[in-house]
């Protein structure tokens, strides 16, 4: 039998730290640390797992509606800022952008599209974004299409909003539903956005 692997500090699972979160703006007493499982011996004839590195967010999905919504909270309008309009890729480029658009009823607006992360019970969670933010009372040929917007002007829009923790439709999505009005680029928006945690 091989031996158990161990990580450089002695223990067999690596400790799951908060400082991202509280680094992004989240409260680390506001979420609720979930353990490691207990290390377990590996069959002989198999590999040992590998430890993770000391410090990592391990990101997770929700079982369901019920533990998502055990553990999640309302997001206020900073911390969608920093959950959306202030999220990067690996390349150190914005996650998402709010791309200029004329929707089929006329009228105009910004479409947003892509995924982030977010704390979620110590850990984390991947969210697929999807939605619109519609120019109230745009419809018509004399409306022009606006440009992107780019993060600052989208995280201020965010400021005033908030995030509901939620469950919708008939597939059983949850996560986050943002809806309201606010001010993008000068414009009065309607704002309705889809964060699914699933």
């Amino acid at each position: 039998m091989k031996p158990q692997h161990q990580s450089p500090n002695g223990k067999s699972k690596a400790a799951i730290s908060l400082a991202a979160a509280a680094a992004a703006g989240f409260d680390p007493a506001a979420v609720t640390e979930t353990p490691p499982p207990p290390p377990s011996t590996p069959m002989s004839g198999t590999k040992p797992q590998t430890t993770l590195p000391p410090g990592t967010i391990l990101t997770v999905v929700p079982a369901d509606l019920e533990e998502f919504t055990r553990h999640a909270k309302d997001l206020t309008g900073d911390e969608l800022a920093v959950t959306l309009a202030n999220a990067t890729d690996g390349k150190g480029q914005p996650a998402l952008t709010a791309r200029g658009k004329r929707f089929s009823t006329g009228s105009v607006g910004w479409s947003l599209e892509g995924s982030v992360h977010t704390p979620w019970a110590g850990q984390r969670v991947r969210l697929s974004v999807r939605g619109n933010l519609i120019v109230i009372k745009s419809g018509g040929e004399d409306n022009a299409t606006p440009d992107d917007a780019n993060p600052a002007q989208f995280a201020a829009a965010l400021l005033d909003l908030k995030g509901k923790a939620r469950g919708w439709g008939e597939r059983g999505k949850f996560g986050w539903l943002v809806s309201g009005k606010t001010t993008l680029c000068g414009c009065n928006v309607q704002v309705n956005l889809f964060l699914a945690a699933n």
